[in-house]
């Protein structure tokens, strides 16, 4: 559905255990493969920064990312982050959680949120690369709201 994302991260876990299962019952595993829930890849919440999960995963998250306030002005990355028990130290440390080298390959489950395979009557589409996420604290915008990687240029 075009307005998607309500259920995106809760089906990405769902989906990435049912992968687990499928491939343990398989018996055709030939190396290790691990189930990573990232949250905050795309939030709009904190005003410039974003990928706050992948950053925080390779040791690139920075002073500034974490005491970036919400727009609610009253809590900070920092503030939400403690509040789902992430371990703060680390973070401020540039700790790499998970180094880049160890990932063969990486796999991310999206809700359609674009009219093109609902147009084509499509139940699934792959795409094998994506825009960056870049943000701008004041834009002009001409056209219509779509999701990224979902709707052509």
């Amino acid at each position: 559905m075009p307005e998607g994302g309500n259920f995106d991260g809760a089906a990405g876990v769902i989906a990435g255990f049912m992968v687990l299962l499928g491939l343990r019952d398989s018996g055709r595993v030939r190396r290790d493969v691990e189930l990573i829930a990232l949250r905050g890849e795309e939030s709009a919440c904190f005003g410039g920064p974003f990928y706050f999960g992948s950053r925080a995963l390779f040791g690139k998250l920075t002073d500034a990312d974490l005491t970036s306030p919400h727009r609610d002005g009253v809590r900070t990355l920092e503030d939400y982050m403690r509040a789902s028990s992430a371990e703060i130290a680390p973070l401020r440390a540039g700790e790499i959680l998970r180094s880049p080298d160890r990932f063969d390959s990486w796999f991310e489950l999206h809700i359609e949120q674009g009219p093109v395979l609902i147009a084509l009557e499509k139940p699934v589409g792959i795409v094998t690369g994506i825009r960056g996420n870049v943000r701008h604290r004041r834009v002009v915008c001409r056209g219509e709201a779509a999701h990224s990687g979902a709707v052509p240029r």
